[in-house]
């Protein structure tokens, strides 16, 4: 992995300092400015990227500010459901957050961020960040979410392919999802996908996942292998397709007004705390999906889709999703063909095939 020594050198000793700087503190004057940062996994760092991600963008906001801005956490939804949280980041009340689904934005404010989860897009984490990171295509991003929200993306990060689970049947065919109650994230493109696929999609909350297939409220769901390991639902789940559908693209997001009214300075602090950060998010991600697949190997029975079988879920619900982005987007049908064109272009670059 290029820059591999240095990621592993950054994430120890970063980590060592926020855990130091827990400990010691800070011995400076009372902050001038506030972030107030909400994600929805756990204060502790090692146990999720995104934790990792927020505990490590507060050390470098307060170290590189010399104490003039502080961070305030809010982790575990502690200020809500991803939707909230997002209402929260637009009204100005949170300045940053995170675990948040791009349908989620889309459904909420900015229809276009809908053409991220066109099925079977990403052929992996990779190739989705060098697609999203092209200047083109993250520019558009950022000009409709701040017409639409007042919101910008700070960091892109990514969580792999999201899996199919479910505690029916193996899943080999998109048959076999007739008649499964899968869960699905809030947000019209999951609902849309799902059907297209045979599935009755239900829509719940992060949260609520392990109750719901607990209960059998759902059959099944769809999530990177980090995460069901770090919510235990192999714990009530039998099965595990690869892939899913969906890439697990996200990003973190900052009140534009906040990061304009930031001095070029400050914004610089802002930028260098959140470089890290991703540099911190994305040397966990690698442990915990390691960790993650392997667990689920021992524990679910495991079915790896050949490239004839992918192709048949990729032709189930991609052309029929696709053939719906002019309403799913609004009519940002320049953008939705911009993106496919750098798929390809990605793909050609990373040679993947």
């Amino acid at each position: 992995m290029r820059g591999s020594r240095t990621l592993v050198a950054t994430i120890a000793a970063v980590v060592c300092a926020v855990m130091l700087g827990s400990v010691a503190g800070v011995v400076m004057g009372a902050p001038k400015i506030v972030i107030r940062a909400a994600w929805g996994e756990t204060i502790d760092p090692w146990s999720h990227p995104q934790s990792a991600y927020f505990n490590v963008f507060k050390y470098y906001v307060e170290t590189l500010s010399n104490g003039r801005m502080s961070v305030t956490l809010h982790p575990a939804a502690s200020m809500g459901t991803a939707p909230q949280v997002l209402d929260l980041l637009v009204r100005g009340t949170v300045q940053v957050c995170g675990s948040m689904p791009s349908g989620v934005v889309a459904s909420k404010y900015c229809p276009t961020l809908n053409a991220l989860n066109i099925p079977y897009l990403f052929s992996d984490t990779k190739a989705g960040m060098d697609v999203l990171e092209a200047p083109h295509i993250l520019g558009h991003v950022n000009e409709k979410l701040e017409k639409a929200a007042g919101i910008r993306i700070l960091s892109v990060i990514g969580e792999g392919q999201r899996f199919m689970t479910n505690s029916v049947r193996p899943i080999r065919k998109p048959a076999d999802l007739k008649g499964l109650k899968m869960r699905v994230m809030e947000g019209e493109i999951y609902s849309t996908v799902m059907k297209a696929l045979g599935a009755s999609p239900v829509p719940v909350p992060w949260a609520e996942l392990y109750t719901c297939l607990q209960t059998k409220v759902v059959d099944g769901q769809e999530n990177p292998p980090m995460n069901i390991v770090y919510k235990a639902l192999q714990e009530v789940q039998k099965y595990m397709t690869i892939p899913g559908p969906f890439s697990a693209m996200s990003a973190t997001y900052i009140n534009t007004k906040f990061y304009k009214s930031l001095s070029p300075e400050d914004r610089w602090v802002v930028d260098m705390a959140a470089m890290y950060a991703a540099q911190a998010h994305r040397g966990v991600f690698e442990v915990k999906d390691m960790e993650a697949k392997k667990l689920l190997q021992e524990k679910l029975e495991v079915y790896v889709l050949s490239p004839k079988e992918l192709q048949e879920f990729k032709d189930a619900c991609q052309p029929a999703v696709i053939a719906m982005m002019d309403k799913l987007t609004e009519g940002d049908m320049d953008f939705v063909k911009a993106l496919l064109e750098e798929v390809k272009a990605s793909e050609a670059r990373l040679g993947i095939k």
